[in-house]
């Protein structure tokens, strides 16, 4: 943040969204946290999940702690949903990493 200014953390999550869409795993970790506390966007632990994940695909450091507390917080019905919009990323912006959860083989299992 800059000296003197005021946090503004629904313009930092404009931001991050548009890095994170990018495939920005900083952005991606940040989005995560955001949501999961609801600073600067609405409270979604679901989407909180979604960026968490999509930025442990690309081994950012603080993402599978993140994600994993999410989890647990989580129905299967929920955690179903954030794999599918995990999937609905990659295939928006054709980023898919090798060895990504996917809800289709999340069906299989």
């Amino acid at each position: 943040t800059g000296s003197g200014v005021p946090k503004n953390h629904e313009e930092a999550a404009k931001w991050f969204l548009k890095a994170a869409q990018q495939g920005d795993a900083d952005a991606q970790c940040q989005l995560g946290k955001m949501y999961a506390k609801g600073k600067g966007v609405k409270l979604d632990q679901v989407e909180a999940w979604k960026w968490f994940q999509l930025a442990e695909e690309q081994d950012h450091p603080h993402a599978q702690e993140g994600r994993l507390i999410i989890e647990h917080q989580l129905s299967p019905a929920q955690q179903l949903e954030a794999l599918r919009r995990v999937d609905a990323f990659h295939g928006k912006t054709g980023i898919v990493l090798p060895g990504a959860p996917t809800a289709t083989a999340e069906k299989r299992g």
